[in-house]
């Protein structure tokens, strides 16, 4: 088993940096070769590993072993005796062998894996970004500007009906305090933005 030297530490990780952005956990193809490669690798299935500067080589086990060369400094540059013609489960699971020498496997994983983990339980709550709230929603009207300008203009209305109640009056629309609704809209007025 090759030992990785503490000075190229650095190199390995900027490795999986390029493949941390090489592969995308939102794709379900590269979501199930990390999954694949991540079981070759805790198998134990990856033997004569060899480092070379800014090369690995090894044999991982698989149905049949497979030889394997990988490129740390661009690891799209990488080869395997496999049919796959791209990055494939055999040149993971070597990847991952070395890399555990100077980091955490668990810890790259759960980072590659953070931004689909966001996505589903957005998904999962029925959040949306602004952005796609605004595509979708082409009607006239429906924009920042318009409702800041009904909103300001229904919470001036019930400040003017209310005017003799001393209790707390809540935004018809939100249920927040009108006071810090009405501050919250001269504060954006201030910065330019008009309402009514």
């Amino acid at each position: 088993m090759a030992v990785i030297p503490d000075n190229q530490a650095p190199i390995f990780k900027e490795a999986s940096e390029k493949l941390n952005t090489m592969l995308k956990s939102e794709v379900e193809e590269d979501a199930r070769l990390v999954q694949k490669g991540l079981m070759l690798y805790r198998q134990g299935t990856v033997h004569h590993m060899k480092y070379m500067v800014k090369s690995i080589w090894a044999t991982v086990q698989d149905v049949t072993p497979v030889r394997v060369y990988i490129n740390i400094s661009d690891p799209e540059e990488s080869s395997c005796t496999c049919p796959a013609g791209s990055f494939c489960r055999h040149r993971l699971a070597a990847f991952f062998q070395a890399y555990g020498d100077v980091a955490s496997v668990s810890d790259w994983v759960e980072a590659w894996r953070k931004p689909a983990k966001e996505q589903l339980n957005a998904e999962k709550w029925g959040l949306q970004r602004a952005k796609d709230l605004v595509k979708k929603d082409t009607r006239s009207g429906h924009d920042y500007d318009s409702w800041a300008a009904l909103h300001f203009g229904r919470v001036l209305r019930k400040l003017s009906k209310a005017r003799a109640n001393r209790g707390l009056m809540l935004c018809p629309d939100c249920s927040v305090p009108i006071f810090a609704v009405l501050r919250f809209l001269l504060l954006l007025r201030s910065f330019g933005k008009t309402f009514i």
